[in-house]
């Protein structure tokens, strides 16, 4: 997958995933994995910055670790 696509992907989901998941603790630990598995396959966060301040919390943990 581009890492364009990647992005295009988040963006799409990203509304249905929080809708759906709606427990904060339960959304941050499932959107934790998902970023991780979409920075693996080539995402590029820089596009996906400001969708949602969980999202820009999780990729400056996922840098920092």
């Amino acid at each position: 997958m581009s890492w364009r696509t990647g992005a295009n992907l988040i963006v799409e989901i990203w509304p249905i995933v929080k809708k759906h998941i709606q427990r904060e603790e339960d959304l941050e630990y499932f959107s934790k994995g998902l970023l991780k598995l979409f920075i693996s396959n080539d995402i590029d966060t820089d596009d996906i910055k400001g969708l949602d301040p969980l999202l820009d919390k999780l990729i400056a943990d996922y840098y920092r670790d």
